[in-house]
């Protein structure tokens, strides 16, 4: 099975082949204010740990950690104050699809601050992975990269239940790519019960374009049950 850090490295790999896009789904789970308020308090720490560290490594104005990718300005990376307001406020109102037309981020400013999160992880740093990842999630949820760095950092603190969540949110996000699957498999051998993953395999036989990798994993169960 793969570990988190050959997981990241796969997402890696094909998000620098497939830029992101826009989000125009995935609503809030809830419309209660105390918890949407909370979300909105959970953006902006997020952003706030994100931008530190790049403001932190960036020379001369410009931040550049991708040789792929052409210095950029910090001004690219920042959220203005209104701007910020006004997210928190969608945020609040149950309208996170709103949320990343706000931001307008390029794919490359996305891609560092998806690389930046993922070397706090990668550094073992739960708190500041947890609130990098978070803002990410909220700022473009269609990026499944987001959602399964999350439920790496959950998983990675022992927090299964949490992990196995966002994973599956991964898979909603993007059915045809096998990835979370391995990390909801480990999810289950952790825990030692794979009851939770058997209707995820079922369904996920109907897609062609993982039914290899499904019937793969289905024997491995098999074993380990």
């Amino acid at each position: 099975m793969n570990d988190e850090k050959d997981d990241l490295e796969l997402i890696s790999q094909s998000i620098l082949q497939n830029r992101f896009g826009s989000s125009s789904s995935m609503q809030p789970t809830s419309n209660e204010p105390e918890i949407e308020r909370s979300k909105g308090s959970a953006f902006e720490k997020g952003y706030t740990c994100l931008i530190e560290e790049i403001k932190d490594k960036a020379v001369d104005g410009y931040y550049s950690c991708d040789a792929d990718i052409k210095p950029l300005p910090i001004a690219d990376f920042q959220i203005l104050p209104e701007k910020m307001q006004e997210i928190k406020e969608c945020i609040e109102e149950g309208l996170s699809e709103r949320i990343n037309p706000i931001c307008s981020f390029s794919a490359d400013v996305q891609l560092i601050f998806y690389e930046t999160a993922t070397h706090f992880l990668e550094q073992a740093d739960f708190k500041k992975s947890l609130d990098a990842f978070s803002f990410l999630t909220m700022m473009n949820p269609q990026v499944q990269a987001f959602w399964i760095g999350l439920a790496l950092v959950y998983e990675k603190n022992q927090n299964i239940d949490k992990a196995f969540e966002h994973f599956e949110l991964a898979i909603q996000s993007d059915p045809s790519n096998f990835t979370p699957y391995y990390g909801i498999t480990r999810c289950c051998e952790t825990i030692k019960d794979f009851r939770k993953i058997d209707q995820l395999l079922e369904q996920a036989k109907e897609n062609e374009s993982i039914k290899e990798e499904v019937s793969e994993l289905v024997e491995y169960i098999k074993l380990k049950r």
